[in-house]
């Protein structure tokens, strides 16, 4: 089982996370790690915050993001 498969399971027992949550969370996470096109144990806060700026220039609404 993959790292987010840990995440996602843990979000929805023990969080009691609902479906939709747990597939916004899956496709989020997944565009991160595309975006970052390396090793996910070294992203950075810096990273995060590039990642939703790209996001933002995109066209994504702040409120999304």
């Amino acid at each position: 089982m993959s790292e987010l498969e840990e995440f996602l399971c843990y979000l929805q027992r023990q969080r009691r996370a609902s479906p939709h949550t747990l597939r916004a969370y899956r496709t989020d996470i997944t565009q991160f790690l595309n975006w970052l096109e390396r090793c996910p144990t070294t992203a950075t806060p810096l990273d995060v915050r590039a990642f939703i700026a790209s996001l933002i220039k995109r066209g994504v609404s702040k409120r999304s993001v």
